[in-house]
Order: C-alpha cells, then structure tokens, then sequence
C-alpha cells in the first residue's frame, strides 16, 4: 500500500475523476454514464452499507476513482462487495480501501477474471464441479441429480472474493472465515476462492443433502451468507478443514 501511494494520489485520482464528471462526460448513453449509473445502483443495495449514507458514498468514490483511473478493466459487479467490505474492516477510511482495491486489480489475478469475456471464470465452474466430484461425491451428485450447477451458485464467491456471503458485520464482528479466504487470495491466487467453497459446502453437507430440488439454491444463495461459520462460530475447525484441503487444492 505504502508503495502503491508513493507512485498514486489518491487525493488528485479523486479530483480527477469529479472533474471529468462535472465537464459533461457522463452523458447519457456513455460507457462512463453507464458504469457510473451501474456503480450507483450496486452501492445502494450492497448490504454491508446500506443504511450508512456515509460509507455509500465514500465507496462511490472510491469507485468511479477506481474506473476512471484503470479504464482498461472498467467496474464489474462485485466490485461494490469488496469495496464495501474493505471499506467496513479499514473502518471507513475511504482512501486506503481504494489503495486495496487497486493493488487488489494491480498486483493480484483478480482482473484476470474479466478477461476475453469471462472466461476464466466459466473455467473456474467446471473446475470447482470437478473438485466437488473427486473430494464430496455426495454433494456433487446430489447437486447435480437436481440440476444445480457451479455457476448457478458460485459466481459470487468468485467476483467478490467470497466478501458478499458475509451477514451484515460490526468492526468487532469481522467474519474471519471471509478475511481468511480474502488473505489468502492475495498469496495463493484462485486456489483460496476454490478452497472456500469447498471447505464451506464440506462443513454443510450433512445439511446439504437433506435440501431438495428449487430450494437448494435459497439454501446455497441466501441461507448459506448467513451460516455459523461466516459468524466465527466453530471458526478454528472451519480453519483447519481449509488447511487440510490445501494439498489436495494445489
């Protein structure tokens, strides 16, 4: 971060970016009118800040910051998650969440998952089915003899870096399963996004199994952001089950 600093003003990216905004560049029908109206719809209902008019607009600033300055990548929803989760952890402070976020784009595989259409990531669901077969067969048949696929679920976990299956958090109540996933991202790459789904749907699928047909995406969408391990109940086994997956992920 401190390096990121040295070579980026945040403070004259910031300015930058009202400036470009206050000249008319936002017209409608513009690629920058349109991700900025997109960022502006992502934050109102991104749930860690929803009811905080202060953090909303701090990340929709870090935001169209973040676009203006690497256009090349543009904004992709999900962005608005680990801004928003960021922004929570650095309690609020606006200008080192957008130093995250752009050593997050800069120094880490993530942009990669925006490339030649999605195609990574259309990779990653096969891939993460295919783990699921060879390490939970259960689960895996069971998903698949009801016709639930990876990338009916998993996209999320994908493009927010597993930040948007967090409940809704106070600073003391950090969910450590996400922080764990999102430190390890940053060391390990894809293989910490591939562990996390794999560890969490290993922890459920006792419970797993018993959930049939339309309800199981509720259960693996809504129900599954707000199970015990992503409130730090049972968080040191949960941590030892992502250990212990580790070899068989690499």
């Amino acid at each position: 971060i401190n390096q990121l600093k040295k070579q980026y003003n945040y403070t004259e990216i910031k300015k930058n970016s009202l400036e470009r905004i206050a000249k008319g560049e936002l017209q409608k029908g513009t690629k920058l009118f349109k991700n900025n109206e997109t960022i502006d719809k992502d934050v109102n209902r991104t749930i860690f800040i929803k009811n905080n008019s202060e953090y909303q607009e701090k990340l929709k600033f870090v935001l169209r910051s973040l676009y203006i300055f690497l256009s090349s990548i543009g904004y992709f929803q999900g962005m608005s998650y680990i801004g928003a989760f960021l922004l929570q952890i650095l309690n609020g402070d606006e200008e080192k969440t957008f130093y995250f976020m752009l050593s997050l784009e800069k120094e880490t595989k993530y942009k990669e998952l925006f490339k030649d259409n999605l195609q990574l990531l259309n990779d990653s669901f096969k891939i993460l089915e295919k783990m699921l077969e060879i390490e939970l067969p259960e689960a895996y048949y069971h998903l698949s003899s009801n016709r639930i696929l990876a990338n009916y679920y998993a996209p999320s976990w994908f493009l927010t870096i597993f930040s948007c299956v967090s409940p809704i958090f106070e600073i003391e109540k950090i969910p450590k399963f996400s922080v764990m996933v999102f430190e390890k991202f940053i060391f390990d790459g894809w293989d910490a996004i591939f562990n996390g789904g794999i560890t969490a749907i290993q922890y459920y699928c006792r419970e797993l199994l018993n959930v049939h047909e339309d309800m199981i995406m509720n259960y693996l969408i809504t129900e599954f952001c707000n199970k015990e391990i992503f409130k730090n109940k049972d968080f040191e086994n949960v941590e030892k089950q992502y250990t212990n997956n580790s070899g068989f992920i690499n």
